[in-house]
């Protein structure tokens, strides 16, 4: 499938997203969940059983800027994160532009690079998991992790669609937190229960992202001091 089939099969899929759905994540109690959370727990589920996952796609910021996301999580606890482009162009570091920042992850050890810097390491608060691949948005958190307190997350089945000849489910999370309010279309598999594409608008006026994942890629994740 082309990335143009996949562009298109989202956009069409989107189209249906947008026509009214059916609220009843929002109902939900830990007794008698929804068929909308039911289908959020077996997709998180689904996504945390694998052993490797890519998600590539873009996030388009203030001014029409594009970064183009590269994520790539493998086991055990490996992930990998580079950004390129879009707003990045416009930071300088020693006068040249920064246009890079690649993220390697190794157990609870995060490695950074800025441009053409060399690597920092930090700690992260917890270890890579396939589920970081859901946070690819402008606030940097997770999308699609149903919660209630300050960082609320609710969902709603949408309905049905196609994607890329496959029959998914569309749904539609809600997630506000301090740092602002996420609402997130998910397109999941109707056989296998694994997210296949979703696009994220961030408020206020954060950006809007759309990514792409695919699973049981063959890839290899070091750490540079390794």
């Amino acid at each position: 499938m082309t990335r143009r089939r996949a562009a298109l099969g989202l956009a069409a899929a989107l189209t249906l997203a947008g026509m009214p759905g059916t609220p009843i994540g929002n109902a939900a109690t830990k007794n008698h969940p929804t068929e909308a959370t039911t289908l959020a727990a077996a997709m998180t589920k689904a996504l945390g059983g694998e052993a490797s996952v890519e998600a590539t796609g873009w996030l388009r910021g203030q001014g029409k800027l594009t970064t183009r996301y590269d994520f790539r999580f493998a086991r055990p606890d490996r992930e990998r994160l580079l950004r390129t482009g879009g707003a990045l162009n416009m930071v300088k570091i020693g006068g040249r532009a920064v246009s890079t920042v690649e993220q390697i992850s190794v157990g609870m050890d995060e490695f950074r690079k800025i441009g053409a810097s060399g690597w920092l390491r930090s700690e992260r608060a917890t270890a890579p998991a396939a589920t970081d691949a859901l946070w690819l948005n402008a606030l940097n958190q997770s999308c699609c992790t149903l919660a209630s307190g300050p960082a609320a997350t609710t969902v709603r089945l949408l309905g049905s669609a196609k994607y890329g000849g496959k029959p998914v489910y569309q749904l539609r999370f809600r997630s506000i937190s301090s740092g602002g309010i996420l609402k997130t279309t998910v397109l999941v598999s109707k056989k296998s229960f694994l997210p296949l594409a979703y696009t994220t608008m961030a408020f206020p006026a954060l950006g809007t992202s759309y990514m792409q994942l695919r699973y049981n890629g063959h890839f290899t994740i070091t750490s540079p001091h390794s």
